[in-house]
């Protein structure tokens, strides 16, 4: 019983460092594969959006009911769309 409390204790230690961050590598839409918002090396033909940012950071609370909680702040769409 000792052992299960200590590993239950640091589960839940560690679930507070989880990040929850991702990036679409490829999107697949009629058949064809397209390049994805990848966040670092994206070509210009990507699909996806763009952000002034290019952190996993922390979106306020009070923008949570904003288009920053979806893509990011200050985030738009980018020229190639599928």
């Amino acid at each position: 019983m000792h052992c299960n409390t200590l590993s239950l204790a640091a589960v839940a230690l560690l679930a507070g460092s989880v990040n929850a961050h991702g990036h679409v590598a490829k999107v697949i839409a009629g058949g064809q594969e397209y390049t994805g918002g990848i966040p670092h090396g994206a070509p210009s033909n990507a699909v996806g959006w763009a952000a002034g940012n290019q952190d996993n950071g922390f979106v306020e609370p009070a923008a949570f009911g904003t288009a920053d909680i979806i893509c990011h702040k200050s985030a738009r769409p980018v020229s190639n769309a599928v």
